[in-house]
């Protein structure tokens, strides 16, 4: 019979305190970028938005920053779940990962359009009107960008609620709501690319409230398990 060499507690206290502050961070870096930069400076039309940024340029500039520590942040988080959960179901642990590093890539790469977006405001090459309008669609297209990225990040979280129910430790009502929020995100991204003129939850209170819950809701279950006691695996 083949030996499974489980990690040491320490090991998995030390991935999950890791995870846990990181999760943390990538919260409020997350609510920083969409709440005080993109919801307070992109608006409803091109010439209130190009005037926002362009006289707010470095809040614009700090919410792309905060992004960009989001991705790493995103990596760091799934590596830590990743050590976390190899033992339980290295199947499962690796697509997790996986999803989360597509994820990552595709928000780094996204980001690109939010200053090319501040690029075009900030041009005296092109006519003003044709450099607004530009910038304008690199702002659409991040939006879209961000949909796709949340695809992988729905996928993500309902492997995370499958690994979570291999274990004891993760309230079964918060695991049914992280699935649950997983599959939202997934059908909310489908929607806004095949029936644009739907919305669902993507960008509404109620995604907010679901993104903030679900995030918190993991971060503070990883930040317990670097604290407890008994071992984590099931014997």
């Amino acid at each position: 019979m083949e030996t499974v060499n489980f990690d040491s507690d320490q090991t998995i206290k030390k991935a999950a305190r890791i995870g846990g502050i990181s999760y943390v961070l990538l919260i409020l870096l997350g609510l920083f970028a969409e709440l005080f930069v993109r919801s307070s400076l992109i608006t409803g039309t091109m010439t209130e938005t190009v005037s926002n940024i362009t006289s707010n340029e470095l809040l614009f500039r700090l919410g792309f920053f905060s992004d960009l520590l989001m991705v790493l942040l995103d990596i760091t988080v799934g590596i830590a779940l990743y050590v976390i959960f190899r033992n339980l179901n290295k199947t499962l642990a690796m697509t997790g990962l996986i999803l989360r590093m597509i994820q990552s890539v595709l928000l780094a790469m996204n980001l690109q359009r939010m200053h090319t977006a501040l690029l075009y405001f900030k041009n005296d090459i092109i006519e003003p009107v044709f450099s607004q309008i530009l910038g304008i669609y690199q702002l659409e297209m991040f939006r879209y960008g961000y949909f796709l990225a949340l695809v992988f990040f729905g996928l993500y979280l309902i492997v995370i609620a499958l690994q979570f129910r291999q274990t004891d430790y993760f309230n079964k009502i918060v695991v049914f709501f992280i699935g649950v929020s997983g599959t939202l995100y997934v059908a909310d991204s489908i929607v806004n690319f095949i029936f644009p003129q739907f919305k669902m939850y993507t960008g509404s209170n109620v995604s907010m409230l679901i993104w903030i819950v679900t995030e918190f809701a993991i971060a503070i279950g990883l930040i317990r398990l670097s604290f407890r006691k008994k071992s984590f695996y099931k014997r």
